[in-house]
């Protein structure tokens, strides 16, 4: 678990560089670069709360508090 975790951050971290100098120009790669990020950010969520042992009710009650 840990590997994934790291591969998934290793990945927002170079997303995030790539999206940095097109973050206010509209562009159809900045927009594919921020679904790219809600992708790898629901990943990473999905890691952690299978991490703790979270129930369906228990990631529904921390995604309604983030």
């Amino acid at each position: 678990m840990h590997d994934a975790i790291v591969s998934r951050v290793e990945e927002m971290l170079n997303l995030q560089a790539r999206l940095a100098p097109l973050r206010h120009t509209p562009s159809s790669v900045r927009d594919g670069l921020l679904r790219e990020v809600d992708r790898v950010d629901q990943q990473i969520d999905q890691i952690v709360f299978d991490l703790y042992g979270l129930t369906e009710e228990g990631q529904r009650l921390v995604s309604e508090r983030a």
